[in-house]
């Protein structure tokens, strides 16, 4: 009976997949199955060693523990190899552990016709049913990550490329781009669409952006360079100005170590404050012109008195006819109606000795 079988066995693979299965053999292999299940069973079977090696005919059970399942993969528009339905999406590789071959079948085969083992435990049809929802899932994810690739093989190219363009026209399509193609590996269908319009004359909008960035760089390091002279130029001023500064506290200074210089204690004071902060690069106030104004105009009376038009001058020469002294000078000033107010006390001795000495 075996010896029978083997041979109409071969007569039926020869004929090929799409003759039907002997009765007496599909007899043999499901003792009596139902109708619906024949055409499962003459699929898995084609595919299949039907014999063992003492030539005795295997069962249905030991026919399909045969087939070990390797993984999903998603979008292959194939033929089911156990119920031949065509095309199917959700595909599931499985492995013959005798032969080697591998045939595609399709998701719900799987859960009602084979087992499948995890970590040595036979899975029931609704684990069956939820490990392979998860292993589609990826592989979905795996599908349409290979397509985007495909469609977009420089994606991560270009998010390096157009980052400063993205983040001046679009932030937000940046951040949810890389965060999407980390997490899944492609884009979303409408988070693509931006993604390729966004991609549609970038390279362009690019050069321009980084033409008008380069234009700024030139103009910001101009206008650098301009308040670099201008540092420049303002410390080589200030440094002139501070000299200058120093020049007149020292000319000040100058004056006021001058024999025939005078002025009243307060004035002293003020002038003494004035030399300090021009010396340290200060500005004179006006008050502080007004002061020194005087003194000068003051001291140039002193200096430079007009003998012909002072009749107390012409009075102090016919009592003496030498040159004025000094002393003499700060008397005339005084006389000549500056007052006597602020002097110290040196000053208001000199003055009484010079009237007793005029009369």
């Amino acid at each position: 009976m075996d010896d029978n079988l083997q041979q109409i066995a071969n007569e039926w693979r020869m004929a090929g997949l799409n003759a039907d299965i002997p009765a007496t053999l599909f007899s043999a292999i499901t003792n009596g199955a139902r109708g619906w299940e024949k055409r499962v069973v003459k699929n898995i079977a084609y595919h299949s060693p039907l014999f063992n090696t003492n030539g005795s005919v295997r069962n249905w059970d030991e026919i399909v523990t045969q087939w070990e399942y390797r993984k999903s993969i998603f979008g292959n528009r194939e033929i089911c190899a156990a119920c031949g339905k065509n095309p199917i999406v959700e595909n599931c590789i499985l492995h013959n552990q005798e032969t080697g071959d591998e045939i595609i079948v399709g998701n719900k085969c799987v859960i009602r016709y084979l087992d499948i083992i995890v970590d040595g435990v036979q899975l029931t049809e609704e684990e069956k049913r939820e490990f392979l929802t998860g292993e589609m899932t990826e592989a979905r994810k795996e599908h349409f990550r290979s397509e985007f690739m495909r469609r977009n093989p420089t994606v991560w190219t270009d998010l390096n490329e157009y980052e400063a363009l993205l983040l001046s026209e679009d932030p937000g399509l940046l951040k949810s781009m890389i965060r999407r193609m980390q997490s899944h590996g492609f884009p979303g269908k409408v988070l693509e669409h931006k993604w390729l319009e966004f991609l549609s004359g970038a390279a362009r909008r690019n050069r321009e952006r980084i033409a008008k960035a380069k234009q700024l760089q030139h103009k910001e390091a101009k206008i650098k360079e301009q308040m670099k002279k201008r540092a420049v130029k303002r410390a080589l001023l200030l440094k002139e100005m501070r000299e200058s500064r120093g020049e007149i506290a020292t000319d000040i200074r100058d004056r006021m170590a001058q024999p025939d210089f005078f002025c009243t204690p307060k004035e002293q004071e003020h002038l003494d404050g004035l030399t300090s902060r021009l010396e340290l690069g200060g500005l004179p106030s006006a008050a502080d012109n007004r002061i020194w104004s005087r003194i000068l105009a003051r001291m140039d009376r002193i200096t430079n008195p007009a003998p012909d038009e002072d009749s107390l001058i012409r009075w102090l020469r016919e009592l003496d006819p030498e040159p004025l002294t000094n002393a003499e000078r700060t008397f005339r000033l005084i006389t000549i109606g500056e007052g006597n107010e602020g002097l110290g006390a040196g000053a208001k001795s000199t003055i009484k000795r010079l009237k007793i000495r005029y009369g």
